[in-house]
């Protein structure tokens, strides 16, 4: 009570714009994602390769194999494979030299392409 009327109508009004905006933000950068994902499928070919990466023991490593190839430039999918050693990649254009440089640089051991 100590604040007078306008300044907390005036307040409140300013704070649910603040998180009105927030929420359409968020939507419209996920339907933007979404919609270059979608295209970036259709346009390019997408390349498969089936790698053997020696060493990893547990969901941690197979995590953090995950993690560094998905940051290799044109690398969209992985998925490790602990069991077996097998990593499968998806993407553009996969380069395998940079594919060993990172799982070396993780501290992996790279087998070689799986045919």
């Amino acid at each position: 009570e100590l604040l007078p009327h306008w300044l907390k109508i005036g307040s409140s009004i300013l704070l649910g714009g603040l998180i009105i905006n927030s929420l359409i933000k968020t939507y419209i950068e996920k339907r933007k994602l979404r919609k270059l994902k979608t295209r970036k499928i259709d346009v390019e070919i997408i390349d498969h390769k089936e790698v053997l990466i020696n060493g990893m023991t547990c969901n941690h490593c197979k995590m953090t194999v995950e993690k560094g190839l998905l940051e290799i430039e044109g690398i969209e999918k992985v998925d490790a494979d602990i069991s077996n050693s097998h990593v499968k990649i998806s993407g553009e254009k996969i380069n395998l030299e940079e594919v060993k440089n990172a799982a070396s640089r993780l501290g992996y051991q790279f087998g070689g392409e799986v045919r």
